[in-house]
């Protein structure tokens, strides 16, 4: 269900566009994420590879850093 939805904003508001061409306005109630129908669609479940993605973020966080680092650095040395 979720592959063959599509999404669509119309004048700001967002719309889902279900597999019969029907379509159904996003609409959050009190207190609700805006996003929160649609991860009732797709669920909440944890990928397969999550602990790759973790990984990943990680690593691309630690050279941020890193790279933050250096640019200082340089900067104070200049």
């Amino acid at each position: 269900m979720w592959s063959k939805s599509k999404y669509k904003y119309d004048s700001g508001n967002p719309i889902l566009i279900k597999e019969d061409s029907s379509t159904e306005k996003l609409v959050p109630l009190f207190r609700e994420a805006a996003y929160t129908k649609i991860k009732k669609l797709i669920g909440e479940t944890t990928p397969e590879d999550f602990e790759i993605m973790k990984q990943k973020v990680q690593k691309a966080c630690d050279e941020a850093i890193s790279k933050k680092d250096k640019v200082i650095k340089y900067i104070c040395e200049n």
